[in-house]
C-alpha cells in the first residue's frame, strides 16, 4: 500500500494536479481579499494552497531521492559488472597460457615417444624382447 501511495504521489500527473491546485488556490487566496464574492473562501484557499505545496514538495523530494538511489544502484551494478568482466579477461588469459603450456608439454612428450619409437625401430629384429635397465629408464623418462 505504501509503495502505491508513493508511486501515486510522485507520478507526473499527480504533481501537475498538485501544482495546478496550489496555483489556483493561491490565486483565490490573493484575489479573495479584494473580491467580496470569494472573500469567504480566501482563508480556506490559503490552507489548501499550503497543503498542495506541501504535497508537491514531498512528491518532488521523494521522487528525486528515489531516482538518486536508483542511479546509485545502477552505478554499483555497473562497477560490479566491470569487475566481473575484468576477472573473466584475466581468467581467459590464464587459461590461454595454461593451454599453450599444455600444448608445449604434449609436443615434448610426443617428441620423446617419437624418439623412442625411432630407437626401437633401429634395434636389430632378432633381439626379441630383451628389455634392459636402459629401456626401462627411457620409458620412465617419457612419462615425466
Amino acid at each position: 500500500m505504501t509503495a502505491t501511495f508513493w508511486w501515486l504521489v510522485t507520478s507526473e500527473w499527480m504533481q501537475a494536479i498538485a501544482a495546478g491546485l496550489a496555483l489556483a488556490s493561491m490565486i483565490v487566496a490573493v484575489v479573495g481579499r479584494w473580491v467580496p464574492g470569494i472573500k469567504v473562501y480566501a482563508g480556506v484557499a490559503r490552507v489548501v494552497s499550503y497543503v498542495a505545496l506541501l504535497v508537491l514538495g514531498l512528491g518532488i523530494g521523494f521522487r528525486s531521492a528515489d531516482e538518486s538511489a536508483a542511479l546509485r544502484q545502477t552505478r554499483t551494478d555497473l562497477a560490479f559488472t566491470r569487475l566481473q568482466l575484468e576477472t573473466q579477461r584475466q581468467t581467459a588469459d590464464v587459461a590461454k597460457k595454461l593451454r599453450t603450456d599444455a600444448l608445449a608439454e604434449a609436443a615434448a612428450a610426443n617428441e620423446k615417444v617419437t624418439d623412442y619409437e625411432t630407437w626401437l625401430q633401429d634395434r636389430p629384429a632378432g633381439c626379441g624382447c630383451a628389455f634392459d635397465d636402459d629401456d626401462v629408464k627411457r620409458l620412465r623418462d617419457i612419462a615425466r
